[in-house]
């Protein structure tokens, strides 16, 4: 965990203008948790109050996580319970 005014190692070269976000699951077949939604979309909107957020991607939207093959958050994760 990287306090928001310092950079975090998580998007390569869009590591000094992202913020990022780890969501866990015990497998990469198993489901987000109502919880973690509810958690992410809390962030996200405490962050656009902060930020001017313009995207909102998993790794395997970026162009760096395309470069190297990310897949994350992957299959499980349900891109319409995320407020963007």
């Amino acid at each position: 965990m990287v306090d928001d005014g310092l950079s975090a190692w998580h998007a390569a070269e869009h590591n000094p203008y992202s913020l990022g976000v780890e969501l866990v699951q015990p497998t990469k077949d198993h489901a987000y948790s109502d919880w973690q939604y509810a958690e992410l979309n809390r962030l996200i909107n405490w962050w656009k109050g902060q930020w001017a957020i313009e995207q909102v991607l998993g790794h395997e939207q970026t162009p760096q996580g395309m470069r190297v093959g990310k897949s994350d958050p992957g299959e499980m994760f349900s891109w319409e319970r995320v407020i963007t």
